[in-house]
């Protein structure tokens, strides 16, 4: 008897991994937008402290910068059960915000989702071409994105 109850957790256990395995393994792929002057990256990230975040990354490509002096402005709308502490943010909410890279990650709670759901991106950010190391033309850059976040994984016994 007891030989059996040992199978049997052992059996649940392996489901269980298997499972865990599946649910990370379908976590959403970056999106990512390429231009001629800048690369930008949106993903689904566990931040620093242990917390699902989506995470932007803009990096400009050679012969370009980023320009912090212009406004950036990113406004986000969250689907259904997926909290943000905010859904408007501004350069000065981005961890890194220079003309090498700006970089931002914003820490969600997905408690309250029963599914999945488009995280609706809007962004503006400037950008300029440089020539010989010399600043030569700057312009504003704007993208509305659909971003797929996935529900949490639900445990059933």
């Amino acid at each position: 008897m007891r030989s059996t109850k040992i199978k049997i957790i052992s059996l649940l256990a392996v489901i269980a991994l298997i499972s865990y395995s599946f649910a990370v393994s379908a976590a959403q792929a970056p999106l990512l937008v390429d231009q001629p002057a800048y690369r930008m990256e949106v993903s689904q990230i566990t931040d620093i402290n242990g917390k699902k975040a989506v995470n932007i990354k803009i990096t400009p490509k050679e012969n370009s910068k980023l320009n912090p002096e212009f406004p950036t402005k990113l406004n986000i709308k969250a689907p259904v059960g997926f909290k943000f502490s905010k859904d408007s943010f501004s350069g000065s909410d981005f961890s890194d915000y220079k003309e090498k890279s700006f970089e931002i990650s914003m820490p969600y709670n997905d408690s309250e989702a029963k599914a999945g759901g488009e995280l609706v991106v809007e962004i503006r950010f400037g950008t300029c071409s440089v020539v010989n190391g010399q600043t030569k033309s700057c312009m504003m850059q704007s993208w509305k994105l659909n971003f797929k976040l996935e529900a949490p994984a639900t445990v059933t016994r």
